[in-house]
């Protein structure tokens, strides 16, 4: 597969990485990307425990009065078939 970089930065910073790295642009790319991809699921991760954790904090706050009262929520808004009303 071809990959034709028309933006001058970026090949002026592949063609730098690679000299220092003593490595061709095509690897440092790969590194870079690899990184970069490695990087955001290691976001997504931290997102998704702070979402639980805040998930976790809300239902540890309710109250059974509360928890009651959530219960028949359902059956006013869906009918039998779990269709919006």
């Amino acid at each position: 597969m071809a990959l034709n970089i028309k933006n001058r930065r970026v090949c002026e910073l592949a063609r730098e990485a690679a000299e220092r790295l003593q490595s061709t642009q095509v690897s440092v790319i790969e590194r870079a990307l690899e990184r970069l991809l490695a990087e955001e699921d290691r976001l997504a991760a931290e997102r998704l425990d702070a979402l639980r954790a805040a998930v976790q904090r809300a239902q540890a706050a309710l109250t059974e009065e509360d928890r009651q009262s959530l219960r028949g929520a359902g059956e006013e808004l869906y009918d039998h078939d779990g269709l919006y009303r």
